[in-house]
């Protein structure tokens, strides 16, 4: 390893323009260089590293974090982490950003994962004989211990015993063995699955080396109805197993964070977890696509700006506005490049968008087609969103300081845009005769949910529109995801009643048939459960984006809600309907809301940083409120 005195380097400044001091000295690091810093000085460190891996160097402070180490030299000082300021420019980019300090070990980041827990399988009962269990969904290398000299194993696995019993022509993974020392063999891949079977061999034991991600805090919800709280608990596994370093779309396959599906996990995480980590780094990771639209997709685009407004009323995470503020202006600015003189947004599509995109790489949900003569309302509803909350997210980053927020000039003309985008929406887009959202932006054609779903979301719509409430019930995407949007749209309406109605409607098969984690998509009548995209267990049956539930059934039954970024200000509202009592723990950043609903009575703990309001009232924490 070379140890290098940064004091013997040659003055060099290479940033001069950029927003960054220009830096006194320059060294190219070359992998396991250990360089020594001496006194008060700047210095860049450029850095070499592999296609497709981001650029990470280790600091090994004297001192551990926040204090100092002292000296055996007269009047020396040394230095410990919270002296050292990093902003890092990548070849290409026109901006410094702060770097992501994690104070963790000498391993990277992205390369760390989630810490490694065994898992025993056990033997299938009489009907999965065949079979070796887990007791849920893992995702992780599979460990098969056998008699020494046995013949090789032969491996299968699946989310649903058939998958697992099925011939190797149906499989969604390769289960490729490797022997890691005599009489054990380990999968070469991290495969998804919950039952395995092991042909072949005649196997003592099997486990799962399973990734598991480590909350801080849990979430909690449980009310006098049990099968409503075994659907919060079902949608709290569901996405915890899928929050790998970062939220990935399921465990089996597509092992990817779609920023859509990000922006969809936001809420549920925030009832569940309060990992704000996790959605920032996604999010963070997201928003700066090499080319083109983020995921490919126009309205992911939005999606990513919308998610940057949703993790501020969750989390008031001011790193991540930091971070992304950057990002927020240069998107803004190149999608208002794309609009015409009503505001509208126009995207099109290139070589980069997703495949699976309609005209003008404008997806909006599985199933939707959109007439490329004509004008989506929903992804101008979208876009309206978006606009909005990247005026809320860009007025919170001019507060906060950072150097490169928007000017006030900026946020008035995004401001701008999103009144001639409602003003032409209200004129050619809202049906009068049903008092709902028309499916393009026409003036002639009907209503249709997705837009009236968009639009409520977006607050577009007007207070009193029964047309409007009826459409958001006529939803019937079969993603849970959208689903899980349509029913927010309604408990934003005030039908709480209805979206609970909806919930046990939707997700309460699944709770019935005892699934431990809920699917990529409803099960369709005539059609094989498992099957999706032509293939028979094509379907993802632990998919982030069907935890909906998480914070559905909180907001739609005990009206717990943020009303500041931060949950600085929250409300309490509970509505029984027909339970008996209900309860919930919110992990926030300044501690655990705690709700307790019985009829006739109503228990908060409110953390310290917070306060409850009711009415005129305001009660501070931290209290407890007894009504």
């Amino acid at each position: 390893m070379e140890t290098i005195d940064s004091s013997s380097e040659t003055a060099v400044s290479t940033t001069a323009g950029t927003s960054f001091a220009p830096p006194l000295r320059v060294r190219h690091l070359k992998p396991g260089t250990t360089l020594r810093f001496h006194g008060e000085e700047a210095i860049t460190l450029v850095v070499d590293a592999k296609d497709g891996q981001p650029p990470a160097i280790c600091l090994a402070a004297p001192a551990s974090r926040g204090q100092e180490e002292r000296s055996t030299v007269p009047g020396e000082r040394r230095y410990s982490l919270r002296d050292i300021h990093v902003e890092t420019l990548l070849k290409g980019d026109r901006n410094w950003y702060p770097a992501d300090v994690r104070s963790e070990d000498q391993t990277p980041p992205h390369m760390a994962g989630e810490p490694i827990t065994e898992i025993e399988l056990v033997r299938g009962d009489a009907d999965e004989a065949s079979l070796w269990v887990a007791p849920l969904p893992l995702l992780g290398h599979v460990v098969i211990d056998c008699p020494p000299g046995a013949e090789q194993p032969v491996l299968t696995v699946g989310e649903s015993p058939a998958e697992a019993l099925a011939s190797a022509e149906f499989a969604e993974c390769h289960t490729d063995l490797t022997q890691e020392e005599p009489g054990r063999w380990v999968s070469r891949n991290r495969l998804g699955l919950r039952y395995a079977r092991v042909d072949d061999a005649t196997a003592s034991r099997v486990r799962v080396r399973a990734s598991s991600r480590i909350f801080n805090r849990r979430g909690a919800f449980a009310c006098s109805d049990k099968r409503l709280t075994r659907m919060w608990t079902v949608a709290a596994t569901t996405l915890g197993t899928c929050m790998q370093t970062l939220v990935v779309d399921g465990i089996k396959r597509d092992r990817l964070p779609w920023m859509a599906d990000y922006a969809a996990a936001i809420g549920p995480n925030a009832y569940a977890f309060g990992d704000s980590r996790i959605v920032a780094d996604g999010i963070a990771a997201l928003l700066r696509p090499q080319s083109g639209y983020v995921n490919g997709i126009a309205d992911y685009t939005l999606w990513g700006i919308i998610a940057l407004a949703l993790d501020l009323e969750a989390f008031d995470d001011e790193t991540l506005l930091t971070e992304t503020t950057p990002e927020l202006d240069e998107v803004v600015t190149s999608l208002l490049a794309m609009t015409n003189s009503d505001g509208l947004l126009h995207t099109t599509k290139d070589e980069s968008s997703f495949p699976h995109t309609g005209p003008g790489a404008v997806f909006l949900d599985w199933g939707v087609e959109v007439d490329p003569q004509r004008t989506p309302t929903a992804f101008q509803a979208l876009w309206y969103w978006a606009l909005r909350s990247a005026v809320r997210v860009g007025a919170r980053a001019s507060r906060t300081g950072p150097p490169n927020a928007p000017s006030a000039e900026r946020l008035q003309v995004w401001e701008g845009c999103a009144t001639r985008v409602a003003r032409t929406l209200n004129n050619a887009a809202w049906d009068h005769s049903t008092g709902a959202w028309r499916e393009y932006v026409d003036g002639v054609s009907r209503p249709a949910p997705l837009a009236n779903t968009l639009a409520t979301l977006a607050e577009l719509t007007p207070p009193h529109a029964p047309g409007v409430e009826t459409q958001i019930l006529a939803t019937s995407s079969g993603t849970p995801s959208m689903r899980a949007w349509a029913l927010r749209a309604l408990v934003q309406r005030g039908l709480r009643g209805e979206a609970v109605d909806e919930l046990t409607r939707t997700w309460g098969p699944l709770v019935d048939a005892g699934v431990n984690t809920f699917w990529e998509e409803f099960p369709s009548e005539g059609e094989q459960p498992t099957q999706m995209y032509g293939r028979p267990f094509g379907k993802s049956l632990c998919h982030g984006w069907a935890a909906g539930p998480a914070d559905l059934l909180v907001l739609a039954i005990l009206g717990v809600q943020a009303l500041a970024p931060g949950w600085e200000e929250f409300i309490v509202d509970p509505q029984l309907g027909e339970l008996e009592w209900a309860a919930c723990a919110i992990p926030t950043v300044h501690g655990d809301v705690c709700v307790v609903a019985e009829r006739g009575k109503t228990t908060v703990d409110v953390p310290a940083g917070t306060a409850l309001v009711r009415g005129a009232e305001r009660i501070v924490g931290p209290a407890r409120a007894i009504w």
